[in-house]
């Protein structure tokens, strides 16, 4: 059993132990939050100090879901006690923290949890063997007027890096760094974009990516991989998700399309009693990214390991590049 202590108690750190401490593979030992509001909710350890917290448990992981202005100081304090840490996007708030960091001896987990859902995985699959000509993404949601990300000084950025980033790095982890790419942030407010758009430009397709904070209807994503045999598609919001493919039937004169289900509305995944692909189960994006770093932490040499650092590092490197100027374009 792996024994875990996490820094920050917010809204994503409850969401981490609402999931963690479900399972019988790892045991909770200690929380820090800098809000001592948020310490009197919970009924594990408390600490008051991140550093005495982790000297004196010398836990197997520590996972830090506090806010990106703070990760360089929690990651320091890991890498001196030599102890591997699950870390939320970003690494870091700028170019000077992330050289920092990749001096860094002691394992670092990226939390971006697309790479992990089910779904896409699933959508990346069945375009492997196809020619992908165009991929649009879009990420809505509407932020609350009190949100900490709207503060510069503790977010480090908005949409693009709040959002747009788990796209970007979703690219690069499956498909390397483009060749170049062109952004758009607009609506500002106190420094924060509200609207981010980015091309991204690979040898065979270019990768469209959409986010807004400005949305009339809550949490929706999307994403369509176009190919030479099929459209898929991928929409998920707070009620339902989807994973379709569309195709022309080709004995018909190409003049009927086909469309193929693979999953049903939240809900209904239990009833599906056939599942020829094996895509259908109760375990969320979140458990299955638990599962792949809990299993690669025993890896010596791992290949995996270096790939997601690597995405999660060059992800942050694009992101500093546009922040330098909004509007442009950048060859990679």
């Amino acid at each position: 059993m792996k024994s875990i202590c996490l820094i920050g108690y917010g809204r994503r750190g409850k969401s981490i132990i609402g999931t963690i401490s479900k399972r019988d593979d790892v045991s909770i030992e200690g929380i820090y939050d800098i809000n001592e509001n948020n310490q009197t909710t919970f009924n594990y350890n408390r600490y008051n100090d991140p550093e005495k917290m982790i000297k004196k448990i010398k836990p197997d992981i520590v996972i830090i879901a506090s806010p990106p202005a703070s990760h360089i100081n929690y990651l320091d304090i890991c890498n001196n006690y030599n102890i591997p840490a699950i870390c939320e996007k970003p690494l870091a708030s700028n170019l000077k923290e992330l050289s920092i960091i990749k001096t860094y001896s002691s394992k670092i987990y990226i939390a971006y949890q697309l790479l992990y859902d089910k779904y896409i995985n699933k959508m990346i699959e069945l375009s492997y063997d196809n020619n992908i000509y165009s991929i649009e993404a879009s990420q809505r949601v509407l932020l609350k007027p009190t949100s900490w990300k709207k503060n510069i000084d503790i977010s480090g950025g908005g949409t693009l890096l709040d959002n747009c980033s788990h796209f970007i790095n979703l690219a690069i982890f499956n498909f390397g760094l483009p060749r170049k790419l062109f952004s758009s942030l607009t609506n500002f407010e106190n420094k924060i974009e509200k609207q981010s758009q980015l091309i991204l430009f690979y040898d065979n397709f270019n990768f469209l990516i959409n986010s807004s904070w400005l949305s009339a209807v809550g949490k929706e994503n999307k994403i369509t991989i176009y190919t030479n045999v099929h459209d898929i598609h991928y929409i998920e919001d707070n009620r339902f998700t989807e994973l379709y493919t569309i195709e022309i039937d080709k004995n018909n004169s190409w003049s009927k399309k086909i469309k193929t289900n693979y999953c049903l509305t939240k809900g209904l995944e239990r009833n599906i009693k056939n599942d020829p692909l094996n895509i259908i189960s109760d375990l969320k994006a979140l458990d299955l990214m638990f599962n792949k770093f809990l299993e690669d932490l025993e890896k010596k040499n791992s290949n995996f390991y270096k790939k997601q650092l690597n995405a999660a590092i060059n992800t942050n490197e694009i992101i500093q590049l546009i922040y330098e100027n909004p509007l442009q374009l950048i060859e990679l």
